[in-house]
């Protein structure tokens, strides 16, 4: 609580954050950068946290103190132009990409958000080359392929899209957002096995990738394929929350309560049983659909 270690003080102001404590957060971000006034990092998240909540004047205050202490931070320079970018003003956000780029110029980062940029803006050769410049240094960054299938799928070449993210695949085999994409490609032209099997690989490489199950579950939901659904939804939930297919543990009070009325219930119980039982029968319907 009393700590004048700024990485401690960044520590705890992370904690805080992800609690939704912003003010307390906050407090904790300006002790930091008050115990070490050259710690970019908490100069960095400060920014980031202002961005989120809207305050893009504080925001870009911490951005160009950042820059001024660490103008060699790529991260800082990426998130400084993407602001930028997300707000409309895509001159000042061009300048720091460039800037950025010239200060760091093996941050791949930034030739992927300036590339996103530009495809925003229709400039899709300045996009590729971009991009292109990404992939050159780094033929392992899944996102930049990812980029560089939107930008040719922007431009109505879904063949050329879907080879690329194969390539990608080839060079990247561990993002799952490329499976993802990949398969929703293949969706939309009704290759539905191949589309599963894409899916499928992916949650293999990442079984916590909630997108994937998502779209797995809409091709499941397209093609009527109820089994499918129901096993979709124990792996998810086998994942995601362990318990949530166990039924709730009935308490003392509940099972006394249950105890005094099963005499008066029973018959009326049997008879609804019975009902219901032929119900299913008629209906044809399996133990696991009940």
């Amino acid at each position: 609580r009393n700590s004048t270690s700024s990485q401690l003080l960044l520590g705890a102001a992370l904690c805080e954050l992800k609690l939704g404590n912003e003010e307390r957060a906050r407090s904790l971000l300006r002790d930091s950068l008050r115990a070490d006034k050259h710690h970019v990092q908490a100069c960095h998240a400060w920014a980031s946290m202002e961005v989120r909540a809207g305050n893009t004047q504080e925001a870009t205050t911490l951005f160009e103190y950042g820059l001024e202490i660490a103008p060699t931070y790529g991260s800082l320079w990426c998130a400084y132009a993407t602001m930028e970018s997300r707000l409309g003003r895509s001159t000042k956000a061009r300048a720091l990409f460039l800037k950025g780029v010239k200060q760091c110029p093996n941050h791949n980062a930034l030739y992927q958000a300036w590339a996103c940029l530009e495809m925003r803006c229709g400039n899709f050769k300045s996009a590729k080359r971009l991009v292109s410049e990404a992939l050159t240094r780094d033929k392992t960054n899944g996102k930049a392929w990812l980029v560089a299938a939107t930008i040719e799928e922007r431009q109505e070449q879904a063949g050329l899209a879907q080879l690329i993210l194969q390539r990608g695949l080839e060079h990247a085999p561990h993002c799952p957002q490329l499976y993802d994409k990949l398969g929703g490609m293949l969706v939309s032209t009704s290759k539905i096995q191949q589309a599963r099997e894409t899916f499928e690989r992916g949650l293999e490489v990442d079984p916590t990738h909630a997108p994937l199950y998502h779209s797995l579950a809409e091709l499941e939901a397209r093609v009527c394929n109820v089994q499918g659904l129901a096993d979709l939804h124990r792996r998810a939930s086998n994942i995601f929350n362990p318990n949530a297919l166990e039924p709730p543990a009935t308490s003392t009070l509940g099972a006394t309560i249950l105890s005094s009325s099963s005499t008066r219930t029973s018959s009326s119980t049997r008879t609804t049983t019975t009902r219901h039982q032929n119900y299913y029968n008629n209906n044809n319907w399996s133990e696991e659909e009940k």
